[in-house]
């Protein structure tokens, strides 16, 4: 990975931590080991990075990210979202439910 793509993910990333701050699910709130809105601000990270490496561009990533995080978060456990790896790609149900809400956001 070059230090622009790093930097610019890293830009839209900042930007998702706050724009997602108030953001919760409540599958992802069952869990205790952490808030819900970190859980999301999370999954919207991980989303945002993955998104940006299949897109190639930041155009939309956030705001379709923050979407699709909405549709999926009742899919999606706290111990799937607590184990997610910034900057690595999605993978497996949490891939599968944050695609399908793409997806549906259109």
């Amino acid at each position: 990975m070059g230090d622009g793509y790093v930097m610019r993910a890293g830009r839209l990333v900042a930007s998702a931590t706050f724009a997602v701050a108030i953001l919760s699910t409540a599958a992802m709130a069952q869990n205790g080991t952490a808030s819900s809105g970190a859980l999301a601000r999370k999954l919207v990270d991980a989303c945002v990075y993955d998104q940006y490496r299949v897109q190639g561009s930041s155009d939309g990533v956030l705001k379709r990210c923050k979407c699709a995080v909405g549709k999926a978060g009742s899919s999606v456990n706290a111990s799937q979202v607590e184990r997610l790896q910034l900057g690595a790609p999605l993978t497996g149900s949490v891939r599968d439910a944050v695609y399908k809400g793409i997806a549906a956001c259109g």
